[in-house]
């Protein structure tokens, strides 16, 4: 079987059983993973994947070599033997600048930083077009998912359309990959795609510690381990590689204490917000914006930035001024920045859950 030219771009979805399992994998069998013995072989290979899973991040893999029940590595070692037997970045690789997952899903894709290819957030505007961008709908504005997919957004090329361009028999297919299903121009719409979110959702849903993190890693190794036994009885291991990586880490939150809510200082009638980003219209509602998050800062762990400061700068994230919000702000570890929350509304989530 020939995998001339063959581009997989994949993510993980949490497997609810084995049979759902096998019915999701084998029509995409042919066109699927392993790593290569030495980066050499990339250009040998007929077919080549860019994998990913959402949210995980280079301990998962290492504490698989002193596991314990509550060392969560313990629980991926078909991804752990991978990693052994491939190219293993055992220091892991640094994200881009923001660490958001539609930012560094198109920045794997196209080889570009957010300045460049566009999408610089999960959420954000387009101050020339009043338009938003929020392909997740975490906003849950009707029809922004549909707007969101229009590939005016990005500037750059994603490797999936560069494949297909290259040569009439290559071809491409994107399953669970953020930004898979843009229509771009001149080119054809890959042949699967779809997204869901493990273990991000998770590690947002339940933190680290109540015993949840583990089952989700386990069910995500299972099916890895499902590809790889595909793919060696259908004598496919020696034709395809993978790159196995992932778009950003996490970090858990003790409680409301650790969550600044912007509408606590800023008037959201003189701004637009998108996530952890303002927009002003003058520079006057800039300054004061800034002067009243600044104090903020006393209470809240968390940098903040105007869109020309010089860290942005070093970060490639500051040339498209349209898109990138005037005023950046930087959550600590530990600390989270809301952009619908107030002090009251969380006093009364947290009276509400101990009654």
């Amino acid at each position: 079987m020939s995998l001339q030219g063959a581009l997989f771009c994949s993510g993980y979805e949490n497997p609810h059983s084995e049979k759902e399992t096998s019915k999701k994998l084998n029509h995409c069998s042919y066109e699927t993973l392993p790593h290569p013995a030495n980066l050499s072989d990339l250009s040998s290979k007929d077919g080549h994947i860019l994998h990913r899973i959402n949210n995980f991040v280079k301990d998962r893999v290492l504490r698989n070599q002193t596991a314990s029940q509550t060392d969560f590595g313990g629980f991926v070692p078909n991804i752990y033997n991978a990693a052994r037997e491939g190219v293993w970045f055992t220091e892991g690789v640094s994200p881009q600048y923001v660490t958001m997952t539609s930012t560094n899903h198109m920045g794997l894709s196209t080889g570009l930083h957010a300045e460049s290819h566009g999408v610089v957030g999960n959420v954000f505007y387009e101050k020339s077009t009043l338009r938003k961008f929020d392909y997740f709908n975490l906003s849950h504005t009707p029809g922004v998912i549909k707007d969101s997919k229009d590939p005016q957004w990005v500037r750059g090329e994603p490797i999936w359309v560069t494949n297909e361009k290259a040569d009439a028999t290559r071809h491409s297919a994107c399953l669970y990959w953020p930004l898979g299903d843009i229509q771009f121009p001149n080119a054809e719409m890959p042949k699967f795609f779809k997204y869901v979110s493990e273990p991000d959702h998770t590690l947002h849903e339940n933190g680290f510690f109540n015993g949840e993190l583990p089952k989700t890693l386990k069910q995500l190794d299972e099916v890895f381990g499902y590809l790889i036994e595909r793919l060696s009885t259908e004598e496919l291991l020696d034709q395809i590689n993978i790159v196995f990586t992932a778009d950003h880490g996490h970090s858990e939150i003790e409680g409301t204490k650790k969550m600044m809510c912007i509408k606590d200082y800023v008037d959201y009638n003189r701004v637009h917000y998108a996530e952890r980003m303002l927009y002003a219209n003058d520079e006057e509602t800039i300054q004061e914006a800034y002067r009243n998050l600044t104090r903020a800062q006393k209470d809240f762990k968390f940098k903040m930035y105007f869109r020309n400061d010089t860290v942005l700068k070093r970060y490639f994230y500051t040339k498209m001024p349209d898109r990138i919000g005037d005023i950046v702000l930087e959550p600590e570890v530990g600390y989270e920045v809301g952009n619908k929350c107030s002090k009251k509304e969380l006093r009364w989530l947290v009276e509400l859950e101990q009654a």
